[in-house]
């Protein structure tokens, strides 16, 4: 049954009137949602040409899969050990998922305001509310709906929300699992890429599990061990890239886990619970219907839209293969996120490389980064460091006896966390002068931490509030190990203070002024060209922003806050 509406019309399905089975709405002229209603499913189907198969996208029906909330009980030892990282241990002891839906909701909004939508046609959102196995009677919201600014419906967001029940009050993780293809034409199974920066593993990472929480970038041991962890990443990135054309990014900046049908994930969605469970027929037993079994009629329903029919009516010993087959559960990735709200936004391209364009378009990112100067494309070289027995300059000439190409180099003085740039002035304006006769770009370190030792720039940032905090309002300190043997205790800036991203900005140009070239060369010669942003994964879970953000939503949300604060000031 197709839902069709007309432009400000409502039409809205209860548990009472919806019918067993799938509802399908329209969202757009070629885009399509199905939903299962008992029990509950998602299927969004896309068709990009008449020619062409549609792309379908699906949830899991197994209950291990399917869109739900649960507890997860751990400890988290991250400052106790190492705060560039993540430390913890826990496993998830409850779960409750979606079971059917309560009401569904097809609304025509109509056209945006004027000027706010290229789409040619009205903007509906779908609204459900979902039952869920939570005894105390939590419920999920969903809502679908296409962004104003996507363009052919070629983006879809979903928002979820677990509320409702005292589960709700224990509850703090939300996920969810989609079914991927075991083989694509030509015999080749899905790939599935993405999620930023990743050192360790192959770029295609179905079968991996990974989290996307900023850490630092860790040390190489030899060729292939890293250490302290071997999958930290400086630049985690939620988002899923797949081989057959579409992508999927998790809109939050809480950590998120991610199974990419790993063994471990299979096992247990294979792993029995009670007398069935994983595909399409464990998951009909759930229905509400004579004494909680499903008819088959419905379950030829279901079967006809997740498999659709060759033309070719199959015997019964047939159908008893395919059955067993679907109990063993489809292959599946799944995510989840530490809280009890969250985003997908789905980009429904016809090629990986299409919906790559739709994840940095103007739907996710109305400002988009600038191509950076050809230089920045070259090899950077830090020359203090590059030889045992040579001082910055000598290394510098080495390299070019060497004829080893170089484009930008890093200057050992770090403005921050301690000023080491104070007393060494008219050194760095002599270095920066060399390195700019030698036809390179001087770049400086640069970092949002303040060692405490940094007088006055420390006891000025914490008499204006410019720190992070802990819940409790006292200031947050850490020890940053990574300078060995020689830590020392530092804290963070915090920007979402109104007024800390002027001050940084501030030093910045301090920084810039200080690296100029003397009175003596040509005042063409500038000083440097800009910095060695270091760091920005140092905001521990347990702290608490000035915008009163916890840390566990901070953290990831910290480096995007610290590279805006370069961007707009060099812009």
């Amino acid at each position: 049954m197709a839902a069709e509406v007309e432009r400000g019309d409502t039409r809205t399905y209860t548990e009472q009137n919806a019918g067993e089975g799938m509802q399908a709405f329209t969202l757009a002229p070629s885009l399509t949602v199905r939903v299962g209603m008992d029990p509950f499913f998602l299927q969004i189907e896309k068709t990009h040409r008449p020619s062409s198969p549609p792309l379908v996208l699906q949830t899991v029906l197994s209950r291990r899969g399917r869109l739900g909330y649960g507890v997860w009980v751990g400890a988290d030892v991250t400052d106790a050990i190492y705060e560039g990282y993540s430390w913890r241990v826990g496993t998830v002891v409850k779960w409750w998922h979606a079971t059917h839906v309560l009401s569904a909701r097809l609304i025509d909004h109509g056209m945006s305001e004027e000027g706010s939508s290229t789409l040619p046609f009205p903007l509906p959102s779908l609204s459900l509310t979902l039952a869920t196995s939570d005894p105390l009677r939590g419920e999920i919201d969903v809502s679908l709906f296409l962004p104003p600014d996507a363009s052919e419906a070629s983006v879809l967001a979903i928002n979820m929300t677990a509320r409702g029940g005292s589960s709700t009050l224990v509850a703090n993780r939300l996920g969810m699992a989609w079914a991927i293809e075991e083989a694509m034409e030509g015999g080749v199974e899905e790939g599935l890429f993405g999620f930023g920066e990743r050192f360790a593993g192959t770029t295609n990472k179905r079968g991996h599990e990974l989290y996307c929480w900023a850490e630092d970038g860790s040390w190489v041991l030899g060729k292939e061990v890293r250490l302290p962890k071997e999958r930290s990443t400086y630049v985690p990135i939620p988002f899923l890239l797949s081989s057959r054309g579409y992508g999927l990014l998790l809109n939050t900046t809480y950590r998120s886990d991610w199974r990419l049908d790993s063994k471990e994930q299979r096992r247990e969605y294979q792993r029995k619970e009670g007398e069935s469970e994983g595909g399409v027929s464990a998951a009909m037993e759930e229905g509400r219907g004579e004494g909680g079994v499903v008819r088959e009629e419905r379950m030829r329903r279901i079967r006809s839209v997740l498999s659709p029919p060759n033309g070719i009516e199959e015997d019964e010993e047939e159908e008893e293969e395919e059955e067993e087959e679907e109990e063993e559960g489809r292959p599946a990735f799944d995510f989840l996120v530490e809280s009890l709200s969250t985003q997908v936004l789905l980009f429904l391209g016809q090629t990986p490389a299409e919906s790559l364009s739709l994840f940095t378009g103007p739907v996710v990112a109305p400002r988009r980064s600038l191509i950076p100067p050809k230089y920045q494309f070259g090899c950077w070289n830090q020359f203090a460091n590059e030889f045992n027995d040579t001082s910055f300059e000598e290394a510098l000439v080495r390299f070019q006896a060497l004829d080893i190409p170089s484009s930008v180099a890093i200057d050992p003085v770090h403005f921050f966390p301690l000023g080491s740039e104070k007393g060494n002035e008219k050194e760095i304006r002599r270095r920066n002068a060399r390195v700019r006769a030698a036809g390179l770009m001087p770049v400086a370190y640069f970092n949002s931490m303040l060692d405490q030792r940094y007088t006055p720039e420390y006891q000025e940032c914490e008499r204006d509030n410019f720190f992070l905090h802990r819940p409790n309002g006292s200031l947050y300190t850490f020890a940053y190990k990574g300078a060995g043997p020689d830590a020392f205790y530092a804290s963070l800036l915090d920007f979402s203070h109104p007024n800390t991203t002027a001050w940084f900005q501030a030093k910045m140009q301090e920084g810039l002024d200080l690296g100029g070239c003397p009175p003596s060369l040509p005042p063409s010669l500038p000083g440097f060209s800009g910095w060695m942003y270091d760091y920005g994964e140092y905001v521990s879970p347990h702290t608490l922003t000035y915008s009163r953000l916890s840390g566990a939503a901070a953290h990831n949300l910290y480096p995007l806050q610290y590279q805006r604060a370069a961007f707009d000031f060099f812009m």
